[in-house]
């Protein structure tokens, strides 16, 4: 049940800008059968500390990119390279997971494709998602 609000209170946040109330129950539930909170509906009651608390603002994206199935796309990506255009007809080489997950997130937009190809060369390099797989 949407209170008023839930809105503002839900908003995006986290990493990857958790937003509506019904995510961040999905989000609780998932990261509590992780053992990663004790409640079921942590976020819920504590939407800040998604924003507050870094360990917690890196949860609520992996919550998201399991939901998604996003580590396929980043796992698979067979190190393929792409060139897309950007802005003012400008060209830059992408990695063609990390173009299809923009697409998926953004509603097929490209945008910020370079700096995310910046922290995606450092994130894959650095393996920094591999305790929650």
């Amino acid at each position: 049940m949407i209170g008023q609000g839930d809105g503002y209170k839900y908003r995006g946040k986290g990493l990857i800008h958790l937003t509506f109330k019904e995510h961040y129950e999905r989000a609780s539930i998932y990261a509590k059968k992780q053992g990663w909170i004790d409640t079921d509906n942590y976020f819920v009651n504590n939407p800040d500390s998604i924003t507050n608390n870094g360990k917690y603002a890196l949860l609520s994206a992996v919550y998201y990119w399991k939901k998604n199935a996003l580590y396929s796309y980043a796992d698979n990506d067979n190190g393929n390279i792409e060139n897309i255009i950007i802005e003012q007809n400008k060209t830059i080489k992408v990695n063609s997971a990390l173009k299809s997950i923009t697409r998926l997130v953004n509603g097929k937009r490209l945008m910020h494709i370079k700096d995310r190809q910046d922290h995606f060369v450092k994130i894959k390099q650095r393996r920094i998602f591999r305790d929650f797989t």
